[in-house]
């Protein structure tokens, strides 16, 4: 099967398996805001967010690095991925032990504080799941990470079910989620051992060349916890945990959504790295605009879909008391399609090398929206949070388009953008003509627009759908 043919098998795979995870990453989400309601659920949020940046001392960029060491000619890959292995198992290690102990010295509720305690673990398993998925995403055979997925968030729909059946509280469903990741990383674990498994390894020259490598990148990724984070503790500071709840409860749909671009991207990383190394402009071009196509397919109508149907989503997920999350996941949303454009300029930045004049523009932002946070979030609450979110994440987008301009001169084209834009707008006049439909209807319906208007305006052809298949005698 050719490169572009696996890419889009993959693809293909993965949009499926990513819209199904999706919906199970929804149930379990519903499940476990009615049981946690705004207060429980307030702490939930508060939780994560604190331990967020405590990921980002374990992250500092490392799936990138180890994606461009394990694509670029003439590496040893293998050893490469056992020393990045080892930097991210130690470092998560010794950092998410801390977390317990830093969070003593905040003013939280003792509720919030055994939940950091029980949480760090989950947090520990999932920096582990993305280092390890590289692999796959790199060998563009990404059937087990999306088994693994799947299979998980079953048994965390189940695990988060009994919790609530045996009244486990926070820490129950706290300990559903540990148990979820520990699933997945096993899974991915296990599968790996014939040709991938991962081994402790202690080369100097390839710790010094990481780390000289993801400085810029661990940097600006604590600049984009700060600004998308940060919101989140100073509001959990400065506001009761039920607002706290009703803004993470919208956020937690963004967070959801968030990983679509990523998914994608991440099929996409290896091939940008190779073609990029090798000066291979042309495929670098095609490879970007194929990504820059794809954010637009999904973004597009996600953000016109829940503009029209994001309030009524949220109750029936939730349930009536977060209702008002449903405004504003209308707001938010606005700002997911900014993170969809966003995440592919800032991923292409890193592959380029040109973290460090991004790092400015994460800086600049990070510090604007902290100080705004400050000023605006004790009078206005999560309303000025949500504002501030779309401003941020519509700078950073702009800001990463131009550094890649600047030093690639590659700039997508806007016709097919422009394409799903117009059959968005199609759907849109759908879901406002008939604002009285059964949600199911809405939904279904809504899509079934969308799509028909991609194949009137020529977004979606036979030969498109045709490509995602494999020929006949290819494997």
């Amino acid at each position: 099967m050719s490169l572009a043919r696996q890419i889009a098998y993959n693809t293909a795979l993965q949009t499926g398996a990513k819209i199904t995870s999706t919906l199970l990453a929804i149930v379990a989400f519903g499940l476990m805001a009615r049981y946690l309601d705004r207060g429980g659920f307030g702490a939930y949020t508060t939780i994560t967010a604190f331990l967020q940046f405590f990921g980002i001392l374990v992250d500092m960029g490392l799936s990138v690095i180890a994606i461009q060491l394990i694509s670029e000619i003439g590496q040893d890959h293998k050893k490469n991925f056992d020393n990045i292995f080892t930097i991210r198992l130690l470092s998560a290690v010794v950092i998410y032990a801390l977390a317990p102990i830093a969070v003593l010295f905040f003013p939280y509720p003792q509720e919030i504080k055994i939940g950091v305690l029980v949480m760090a673990p989950s947090f520990f398993l999932s920096s582990l799941i993305q280092i390890s998925t590289v692999v796959y995403q790199v060998r563009l055979s990404m059937i087990v990470p999306t088994c693994a997925d799947i299979t998980s968030k079953l048994f965390l729909i189940g695990g988060i079910a009994l919790a609530a059946r045996m009244d486990g509280g926070l820490v129950g469903v706290l300990a559903a989620i540990l148990f979820n990741n520990a699933l997945q990383w096993g899974i991915l674990f296990f599968s790996s051992r014939a040709w991938a498994l991962p081994r402790l390894s202690f080369d100097w020259y390839i710790w010094r060349l990481v780390y000289t490598r993801t400085w810029p990148i661990a940097l600006s990724i604590l600049c984009n916890v700060v600004y998308l984070r940060a919101d989140t503790l100073i509001l959990s500071l400065s506001k009761p945990q039920e607002d706290v709840g009703i803004y993470g409860a919208a956020f937690r749909v963004v967070e959801v959504l968030m990983t679509f671009p990523i998914m994608f991207i991440g099929l996409t990383l290896a091939s940008f790295a190779r073609a990029w190394s090798s000066g291979d402009m042309p495929a670098f071009s095609r490879y970007f605009q194929k990504t820059f196509d794809f954010m637009a397919l999904t973004a597009f109508p996600l953000i016109v879909g829940t503009l029209f149907t994001g309030a009524a989503v949220m109750v029936l997920v939730a349930g009536p008391s977060f209702f008002q999350s449903g405004t504003l996941l209308m707001m938010l949303i606005v700002a997911t399609g900014a993170i969809f454009f966003g995440s592919l300029f800032g991923h292409l930045i890193n592959i380029i090398n040109e973290q460090k004049k991004m790092l400015v523009g994460y800086f600049s932002v990070a510090v604007i929206a902290v100080v705004c946070y400050l000023v605006f979030i004790p009078s206005y609450g999560y309303w000025a949070a949500a504002s501030i979110t779309i401003a941020t994440e519509t700078a950073v987008a702009l800001i990463g388009f131009f550094i890649f301009y600047k030093k690639t001169r590659v700039i997508p084209r806007l016709g097919y953008a422009g394409k799903t834009l117009l059959a968005s707008g199609v759907m849109g006049v759908f879901l406002y003509a008939f604002p009285n439909l059964h949600l199911a209807i809405k939904i279904v319906g809504g899509g079934l627009v969308y799509i028909s208007a991609l194949y009137l305006v020529g977004a979606l052809t036979k030969e498109m759908i045709a490509s995602l298949l494999p020929k006949e005698g290819q494997k």
